[in-house]
């Protein structure tokens, strides 16, 4: 789904544990990436993730108003 922006895709890679919500700008569509640093990897992709819809859209919401 689309919302202000934004595309809001159900991510259920874990298949043993609840869905969740991943989320990121429509005109740049989803990327993963990392760096390794201190011997550990960060997250540097664009996504964003939600326990629910309603928690993606208010995440969102929050963003924009910044």
């Amino acid at each position: 789904m689309e919302y202000r922006g934004y595309t809001i895709v159900k991510d259920q890679r874990n298949p043993y544990g609840p869905a969740e919500y991943m989320f990121f700008l429509t005109e740049e569509g989803e990327q993963h990436d990392a760096d390794y640093e201190d011997d550990s990897y960060h997250y540097t992709g664009n996504c964003k993730w939600a326990s629910t819809e309603e928690e993606a859209k208010g995440m969102i919401d929050d963003i924009l108003s910044e």
